[in-house]
């Protein structure tokens, strides 16, 4: 397994990094709802199957993983 940079841009296509994008490992960020939180975690997901889908697949891993963490 690739340890990918949180400093990489995000392979959502965002243009951000990923610590600041899908890759955020805070849990609820200040002001955020259980809602806001349910479709972030679908926003990863989507994430991830658009970066495997593209043959991105240290992109698409590291969503996975934090998805499920």
């Amino acid at each position: 397994m690739s340890d990918a940079s949180n400093n990489a841009s995000c392979p959502c296509g965002s243009g951000a990094r990923i610590e600041e994008c899908c890759g955020k490992r805070n849990g609820l960020a200040h002001g955020q709802s259980p809602g806001d939180r349910a479709a972030t975690l679908l926003s990863i997901k989507r994430s991830a199957l658009m970066a495997y889908r593209e043959g991105a697949l240290d992109g698409a891993e590291q969503l996975c993983r934090t998805f499920l963490a």
